[in-house]
């Protein structure tokens, strides 16, 4: 009941949409849980309160029982993916959650592949998107971890894949196809007829003005295949690739309605659009005691090497850690 608040700060957000989720398993009131990510709805949490998380390749994980189901031309762009506060716990809930069910037809018998070592790991990095700057903080987070990796024996570069600053504007274009009418009859047939603002004010508002024919659908799609074909390319010479979460750590209440910092999401729509692994994990903290994660992306259907790095990176920069606000004795162990 009420609002939300993070563990690390109660006058900021833990993010969203799943940030109930991802504040009670920061506070150590879960293990693990569960959210549905169509633009950074796991990652963005995960990220702004410090726990690790994974979006996995779109259909690896079957949707049977989310509200609402899979289906319709979004179906690609959202995949439920699980949180929790350490690398090694999603690592084993992985081969548990992932696999077709019968049930959810977009989701194939793919197998998980058991990860690679880091060293040799050809891995590129960027810390701008073209599309909103990050903070400084954030910059020397990417940048930490890119090094770390070097000491780990892989193989990096400064480099950004291709198209991604294209992402924002054509997650929208997709998600706003339709005006936002679809929401709009959702909410209907289940009985809501009021609008909370962060829903209208938040989404609905944007997407109106993303609303177009048929025509103007089928160039959007066009434009959507390239970008997926053009990181699959690309990940031909990389096995991964790191990246900022969001642009800056978790926002004050309220704030991510605001066009400058909603525009921030990029970073994690660039992966949905894509239908890559996006896993991210805490690497450290900005001098307000916030915590800061780094993203990592692989190539489809790679969601172990995903979870590997990010776990490499744990051992090096520490992880989740719990915040004072919850009063725990750091001299004991809160695993």
């Amino acid at each position: 009941f009420g609002r939300t608040n993070n563990p690390y700060d109660r006058s900021r957000t833990p993010g969203g949409s799943s940030g109930g989720e991802s504040a009670l398993i920061a506070a150590c009131g879960s293990p693990f849980g569960l959210g549905s990510d169509a633009a950074g709805s796991v990652r963005v949490p995960a990220g702004f309160c410090g726990i690790a998380g994974i979006k996995p390749t779109s259909g690896r994980l079957p949707r049977t029982g989310h509200v609402p189901p899979a289906g319709g031309w979004i179906e690609a762009l959202w995949q439920i993916g699980p949180m929790a506060r350490h690398v090694e716990d999603l690592q084993a809930l992985m081969p548990i959650l992932a696999g077709a069910d019968e049930h959810d037809v977009f989701c194939p018998p793919a197998v998980l592949d058991a990860a690679p070592p880091i060293s040799g790991l050809r891995v590129a990095y960027f810390t701008h998107n073209g599309i909103a700057k990050c903070s400084a903080e954030v910059v020397d987070a990417v940048e930490q971890a890119a090094q770390m990796l070097v000491e780990a024996g892989a193989e990096v570069e400064a480099v950004r894949p291709p198209g991604v600053e294209y992402a924002y504007d054509l997650e929208m274009s997709l998600l706003g196809a339709d005006g936002g009418e679809g929401i709009e009859a959702y909410m209907h047939a289940i009985g809501s007829h009021q609008q909370h603002f962060l829903l209208r004010d938040g989404f609905l508002n944007r997407t109106a003005r993303y609303g177009c024919s048929t025509a103007e659908l089928g160039q959007r799609w066009a434009h959507w295949d390239r970008y997926r074909a053009e990181l699959a390319q690309f990940y031909t010479e990389y096995d991964a690739v790191i990246s900022p979460l969001y642009t800056e750590a978790a926002l004050r209440h309220g704030e991510s309605v605001g066009e400058e910092h909603f525009r921030g999401f990029s970073y994690t729509m660039a992966w949905n659009v894509g239908g890559n692994p996006a896993a991210t994990v805490r690497v450290g903290s900005t001098k307000e005691g916030l915590p800061l994660n780094v993203q990592v992306i692989t190539p489809r259907w790679q969601e172990m090497r995903a979870l590997a790095i990010c776990a490499c990176l744990e051992e090096r920069l520490g992880g989740w850690q719990p915040s004072s606000l919850l009063g725990f004795d750091k001299g004991k162990s809160n695993r």
